[in-house]
């Protein structure tokens, strides 16, 4: 089954308006899970500040695990905080059912200025 099309989020934190997929497989062998490209279109957001997404990514490890990455970024004010970071959540393919296995979270980059005095840098 290949599957094309999109799918609108819920009010849920982070929120995309629409995830967009092109070439989706739902299989029942291994790979169970591919999709050729995911994306998204319209506004993203985390609370009330404007998200930036610079990767989505699905892969399909050894068959029966799938990560999604989101690489993903927030700018609270110009010039003020901005940071940076991926998240990964991690399933495995268990007696017919996907299984949430873990969530990774990668380096976090942050870039602070707070009143022009203290400046904050870490990657």
């Amino acid at each position: 089954m290949a599957l094309n099309g999109d799918e609108y989020s819920s009010g849920s934190i982070p929120k995309l308006d629409r995830l967009l997929f092109r070439n989706l497989k739902l299989r029942t062998i291994a790979p169970y899970l591919t999709a050729d490209y995911l994306g998204y279109e319209g506004e993203a957001k985390l609370g009330n500040f404007p998200l930036s997404i610079h990767k989505l990514a699905l892969d399909s490890k050894g068959g029966d695990r799938v990560r999604l990455t989101i690489g993903a970024g927030i700018n609270l004010g110009e010039k003020l905080f901005s940071g940076e970071t991926e998240i990964g959540l991690l399933a495995r393919y268990e007696e017919q059912a996907w299984v949430f296995d873990k969530l990774e979270v990668g380096a976090i980059k942050l870039d602070a200025s707070i009143a022009k005095v203290i400046n904050l840098r870490v990657s």
